[in-house]
């Protein structure tokens, strides 16, 4: 959390990536926006569908709601045995690479 802290400067727009993301939700918790434009979660789609379904469970928190229903938060499923975690990135729309 600390690292995301100093990552979040403001100096530029940055996306996050988080591989393997489970159950991590720094990008529901933590205070990215504006510099970061999103947070990506690469992850199994089994694992990602409990998550969210868990997530919008939580009907306290409003901030976790509605940063649910604007996609700041956007996920990846992958099998990260049999399929390249940068063809997914790059195939996925919005995502800009450093390269671009």
């Amino acid at each position: 959390d600390e690292i995301m802290k100093v990552a979040n400067d403001g100096k530029e727009k940055q996306q996050l990536i988080i591989l393997g993301a489970g159950y991590d939700t720094r990008g529901f918790r933590l205070n990215l926006q504006p510099a970061f434009e999103c947070v990506w979660e690469v992850d199994q789609t089994e694992v990602q569908t409990k998550k969210i379904r868990n997530l919008r469970q939580i009907k306290d928190d409003v901030c976790i709601q509605e940063r649910i229903d604007s996609c700041f938060v956007r996920y990846i499923g992958i099998d990260f045995n049999q399929e390249s975690i940068d063809e997914k990135l790059q195939s996925s729309e919005g995502y800009s690479s450093m390269d671009s």
